[in-house]
């Protein structure tokens, strides 16, 4: 089983690259540039009609301060191309492309870039990497969780983000009780296997760190998705 070392710091730092990686222009363009290359910069039509010309805008500008893309000359015409650092998150995105079609059965018939999104959107809620992160080493009482997280969670308690994003967890089939001891917290095989993409993000963080991130912090309170697990088949007691 993949575990990560609870180490603040880069727990905090891993939520903040799923949180930049979850804004759906981030996941659309930079796999646009990794699958199909350099984009010319000014061209007619645009290859992301879903998204407002000014959004596209946005998001290019974002992506090129973060040092994701850069502006080169190809064959003397000025494309978008993703950067180096760019593309180690090819590995990353695949990764979460494998744990969707594995755990959310609803985005089956979905391209790849929609699965790596509907992953990357369950993970960014609230809490969902310092949570897992804790449990990673195994089963442990929620205060032990409270503890853990507490150095990531800054303007809040631990224990009023343990208290509201626990149950929300349970309810999204990635944690529950340990076998037969109800005082436990425990991932479930999905949170198990989501620990393999986390892995991967923090690896890449770690491996740039010179790539910026927001500085968003994160509000306790009930959180909606449609990225929602079956729950597991045994009974189920609230946490």
């Amino acid at each position: 089983m993949t575990t990560m070392t609870f180490d603040a710091d880069r727990v905090e730092r891993t939520d903040k690259i799923v949180a930049l990686l979850a804004s759906p222009g981030t996941t659309r363009i930079l796999n646009e540039l990794l699958d199909f290359g350099p984009l010319p910069r000014h061209q007619q039509g645009s290859p992301f009609p879903e998204f407002a010309s000014h959004s596209v805008t946005y998001y290019v500008s974002s992506l090129r301060q973060r040092g994701l893309v850069e502006l080169q000359l190809v064959d003397e015409v000025p494309a978008l191309v993703a950067s180096e650092a760019a593309g180690g998150l090819g590995d990353v995105y695949d990764a979460l492309n494998e744990w969707a079609k594995a755990h959310l059965p609803h985005t089956a018939e979905l391209p790849y870039v929609s699965r790596v999104h509907e992953a990357l959107t369950l993970i960014a809620e609230p809490f969902t990497v310092p949570i897992l992160a804790a449990l990673s080493g195994g089963p442990v009482w929620s205060e032990i969780i409270e503890r853990l997280i507490r150095p990531c969670v800054h303007s809040v308690t631990a224990r009023a983000a343990v208290a509201e994003h626990l149950p929300r967890l349970a309810t999204r089939g990635l944690v529950d009780h340990a076998d037969q001891d109800l005082d436990t917290i425990a991932l479930t095989e999905a949170g198990r296997a989501l620990l393999t993409p986390l892995a991967a993000i923090d690896a890449w963080g770690a491996e740039h760190a010179h790539i910026p991130v927001g500085e968003q912090r994160r509000p306790v309170g009930p959180v909606m998705t449609t990225a929602i697990l079956p729950s597991p088949a045994r009974h189920r007691h609230a946490l």
